[in-house]
């Protein structure tokens, strides 16, 4: 994983911010989150944690807060296939196979501070700005800055296979 997604969209959809970061993982998108959001509901899915064949929430330890969470990600290398946490009063955050985080947050506020708190400092402005001037499209944006737009995820892939 590098250190900033590869990817970002931000799209509003039944009155929350969808937030899509590529190519980050379940750990980096917990440590963007604040550390006192208190867990609603957790469901984690795992064939590699302590030799079991196949781990769920119940096999690990009872995470109250996001900051909890964040700290068994820090000590623990686990790739999780299924990562899902509803936070009360936030929103949630969804990983596909440990690549890929789907923030669903209840305030614009929170999507756009993640954004800022994920791109590569030199370009968040760029980054931020492009995203709420055409939400749902896919970005990317190069080390010198430069910003692709995609209008669907399979253009995205389309144009970026064997990168």
């Amino acid at each position: 994983m590098t250190a900033n997604p590869s990817t970002y969209l931000l799209d509003q959809r039944n009155g929350k911010f969808i937030l899509y970061l590529g190519e980050y993982s379940s750990e980096q998108g917990m440590s963007l989150l604040p550390r006192d959001l208190e867990i609603a509901n957790v469901s984690l899915g795992t064939s590699d944690y302590m030799n079991l064949s196949w781990a769920t929430e119940s096999d690990f330890p009872t995470f109250r807060t996001s900051g909890e969470l964040s700290d068994f990600l820090n000590s623990n290398e686990v790739w999780f296939l299924t990562f899902e946490v509803d936070f009360k009063d936030y929103g949630s955050l969804r990983t596909h196979d440990n690549g890929e985080c789907h923030f669903e947050l209840l305030n614009k506020s929170d999507a756009i501070e993640l954004i800022k708190k994920s791109a590569p400092e030199q370009h968040s402005s760029l980054i931020l700005s492009k995203l709420l001037e055409l939400p749902d499209k896919y970005l990317t944006v190069n080390s010198n800055g430069e910003l692709q737009v995609y209008h669907t995820f399979d253009q995205y892939l389309n144009e970026n296979q064997g990168i």
